[in-house]
């Protein structure tokens, strides 16, 4: 009887253990599926261009080569990186 019961774990754990692997895997990929689908938010309307960059009325500048967005201006005091970040 104990026999039986361990051939049975031998076989069950294994396909459990992959069970809940796919089970992770399809998450992920409805997660990614839902980001991935969002749609981007309107830019704001440029009020600046020149070659390279791209200034919007919202007070953010677009360099068009990197793709990188970041503010034109700081908050005109001195701050530590913590506190740039969720400026």
């Amino acid at each position: 009887m104990v026999a039986v019961i361990g051939i049975l774990a031998a076989i069950a754990i294994p396909q459990f253990t992959a069970y809940k692997q796919r089970g992770y895997n399809a998450a992920a990929k409805v997660d990614a599926n839902a980001y991935t689908a969002a749609p981007a938010p309107a830019p704001a309307p440029a009020t600046g261009r020149d070659d390279r960059f791209i200034a919007y009325d919202n007070g953010t500048v677009l360099d068009t080569s990197t793709n990188l967005m970041w503010a034109s201006m700081d908050n005109g005091i001195d701050i530590n990186w913590a506190n740039a970040k969720s400026y």
